[in-house]
């Protein structure tokens, strides 16, 4: 028979009785598909061709930042219900040069993520990278993260590697309004500031990961940040500290 080899085992893909080998479809995933923690991704709006890749994922939750009054997409809608993946939605305008995502919202998305039950979970605006990023941004600022980290993070998704003097000033500015209950993720289960809360996913005698030490003054942080990485740095952090 074609394809069977000297030890009489087909190898994987060989032809069978003149029939063509199986043909794989391929996993794409969104555009900008990150890992931003342990089982939250970010990401850009998942078209058709990046369900399957999504899929795999084996996602608990898909988090929509949409312009108020746009409704998603069907293909998301249908596949969400039919994989059983609770699909929620927050208001963020599409981004245009200036921050369009409100403090609230992002409060909001940060206790969602950090909720019992949400993860593994999918994290997406149009296109993955202004509105995405000030959401991750209070997530890191949440666990203690400097400034200096997260523009470096923000800058690797956003248009043009930029970061603008309005989208600083919001981040440092991110205070608070994340409501976090008496069981957090593991990566935030051995920051003193959740002393007492429990940890649903670490291992039996496994602690929990830590948050990074709190961040030294803002400004200072970027300004040292940004010395360090040169020109292009400098140039990613334009007019925030004008």
């Amino acid at each position: 028979m074609d394809g069977i080899v000297g030890n009489g085992v087909i190898p994987p893909f060989a032809t069978t009785a003149g029939h063509p080998p199986p043909r794989l479809l391929p996993l794409i995933p969104p555009f900008r598909f990150a890992l931003v923690q342990e089982d939250i991704y970010r990401g850009a709006y998942p078209s058709l061709k990046n369900l399957r890749f999504l899929s795999r994922l084996r996602l608990r939750t898909v988090i929509s930042l949409l312009p108020p009054g746009a409704p998603p997409s069907a293909d998301l809608v249908d596949w969400c219900a039919a994989s059983g993946i609770a699909h929620v939605t927050y208001p963020a305008a599409k981004y245009d040069d200036e921050v369009t995502v409100s403090p609230a919202v992002a409060a909001a998305v940060v206790s969602t993520l950090i909720a019992p039950g949400t993860t593994p979970a999918f994290l997406h605006c149009r296109d993955g990278g202004h509105n995405t990023g000030l959401v991750v941004a209070c997530l890191r600022r949440l666990q203690g993260w400097g400034l200096g980290a997260v523009v470096e993070e923000f800058c690797r998704y956003a248009k043009g590697g930029e970061l603008t003097r309005e989208e600083g000033v919001f981040v440092e500015g991110f205070r608070g309004g994340v409501r976090v209950g008496t069981t957090v993720p593991r990566w935030l289960a051995n920051d003193p500031r959740w002393a007492g809360a429990t940890c649903p996913t670490a291992a039996p005698g496994r602690p929990g990961r830590g948050a990074p030490p709190p961040p030294r003054p803002a400004w200072a942080v970027l300004c040292a940040w940004a010395a360090r990485h040169g020109p292009m740095a400098l140039r990613a952090v334009r007019g925030v500290v004008d």
